[in-house]
């Protein structure tokens, strides 16, 4: 639920049908579409009751959440899991309806993956798709990793500037006030000549203000 409203390149679901809880009945999925010998099986294993949304409520839960995972993804939504029969009924649906493809599994576990070491240009995306959603600590990291030492300054100004939102007295709302200000300071200072540096360092005049009035500068 938390995940609403981010959006993401590519998003993996890890084991999603291996934790679900043991009442969901996952099997009757394959009884949607008219995979004739998934749907013998799945209606033998419950007793020959096809899908009911009463009697499948934890089933219905469980699918608004999955959907909300996949629908995070901009491009890509890879799924791997551990429970082979669990994850079966709905990876078979899928794949009959043409919307993915199976036999991904072995690329994404953990055991055969060739990993691929990320470039600048892929952190920098990330980054910058990290602070279109304002995880100002996830984005600052993001732009260190991609060289961008200016981007980095101004996120963690930001970053800084919502803990002291959070701090619990006078003394340390001040103290990462001020911090903020220094690092948006140093942003603009990293960034070319231009309508952006000039708003950081507007920007950074406000929270040294805000900070002056909230605690007094520190030695």
């Amino acid at each position: 639920e938390e995940s609403k409203g981010l959006e993401f390149d590519d998003v993996c679901i890890f084991d999603f049908f291996a934790d679900s809880p043991r009442e969901c009945t996952w099997a009757v999925l394959s009884t949607l579409d008219g995979d004739e010998a998934a749907a013998g099986a799945a209606t033998a294993d419950r007793g020959a009751a096809p899908f009911d949304p009463v009697r499948d409520n934890i089933l219905c839960e469980e699918l608004k959440m999955l959907y909300v995972a996949m629908t995070r993804a901009r491009k890509r939504c890879f799924v791997y899991d551990s429970s082979t029969e669990r994850r079966a009924p709905l990876f078979g649906y899928l794949s009959r309806a043409g919307v993915a493809e199976s036999g991904l599994e072995s690329l994404l576990s953990v055991t055969k993956t060739k990993s691929r070491k990320s470039s600048a240009q892929d952190w920098l995306r990330q980054a910058a798709n990290l602070e279109r959603n304002k995880l100002w600590a996830h984005a600052e990291k993001a732009y260190l990793k991609g060289a961008d030492r200016a981007n980095a300054l101004v996120m963690g100004g930001k970053r800084l500037y919502f803990e002291a939102k959070e701090a619990k007295d006078a003394a340390a709302t001040g103290r990462l006030l001020h911090l903020a200000a220094v690092a948006l300071l140093q942003g603009a200072a990293a960034q070319p000549e231009g309508a952006a540096a000039d708003r950081l360092r507007s920007s950074a005049a406000q929270v040294w203000c805000e900070a002056a009035v909230t605690a007094p500068t520190p030695r």
